[in-house]
């Protein structure tokens, strides 16, 4: 736990620009083994979503006009929400840890 930053004092639910600030920190916690619950579905699920939505076929074509892009947006609002309950868990486990590292001096 050396250097971690401090957590955010807001931890509002939707705040997806501290998720994507958050995200590359929880991957390196992951790879040094420090961080154990990765979100693998989430992962698979962003990059399905890209895929998707960079996909010509649609359930909603988009020469439909005003309603081509909704599923798109739906999909992409989902992969989004999951990506910010990740960071949520990962910002909790964080917090934990730098409770624990605190106790221990």
């Amino acid at each position: 736990m050396k250097n971690q930053k401090a957590i955010p004092p807001s931890s509002k639910k939707g705040n997806f620009l501290r998720s994507f600030k958050y995200a590359m920190p929880m991957v390196r916690a992951y790879h040094k083994g420090e961080y154990k619950k990765f979100p693998w579905k989430t992962v698979f699920g962003s990059l399905a979503t890209v895929l998707y939505v960079l996909s010509p076929i649609d359930f909603i074509p988009e020469f439909i006009i005003g309603f081509g892009l909704l599923d798109d947006l739906a999909i992409t609002a989902l992969a989004l929400k999951a990506i910010d309950m990740d960071v949520q868990d990962y910002l909790a486990w964080l917090k934990l840890s730098q409770e624990e590292s605190k106790n221990e001096l």
